[in-house]
């Protein structure tokens, strides 16, 4: 028989307190293969591989979290985090698009509204500001 994923993912954390990211990684993957609609271990995986820098698995875990809750703002802001980090403008954009949505779930997401407002700055695109913040 299997462990519960919840208990998985608590083994996960004690490995990670102990400097044991890949043991963590390997029982949080359990985890979601045994259920995986389970929210909380992808975002685990998600922290951790961004923390490994796995970009192939962080998008994965990002785009899980944002199946997951997509009503919510702080996955929106993780998948932007994966393609914000490519140099490639077509995927940058779509970073920018993810921030955006994250926004108009939530106006308070603080993340996604600095960085947005940053952006804005960067680009001169006020008009587009003021659009997305009215």
């Amino acid at each position: 028989q299997h462990p519960q994923p919840a208990l998985l993912v608590e083994r996960a954390d004690l490995l990670e307190h102990r400097g044991d990211i890949e043991g963590a990684i390997d029982a949080t993957k359990q985890a979601v293969a045994i259920d995986a609609d389970y929210y909380t271990a992808w975002t685990r995986l998600a922290d951790w591989y961004r923390g490994i820098g796995n970009r192939k698995a962080y998008l994965e875990a990002a785009e899980n979290l944002v199946r997951l809750n997509p009503n919510s703002a702080i996955p929106h802001g993780y998948l932007y985090d994966d393609l914000n980090f490519s140099k490639n403008k077509e995927s940058q954009a779509k970073a920018i698009e993810q921030l955006k949505l994250a926004v108009q779930i939530d106006p308070e997401y603080e993340f996604g509204t600095n960085t947005l407002l940053n952006h804005f700055a960067e680009k001169g695109t006020w008009d587009e500001a003021s659009a997305l913040f009215a």
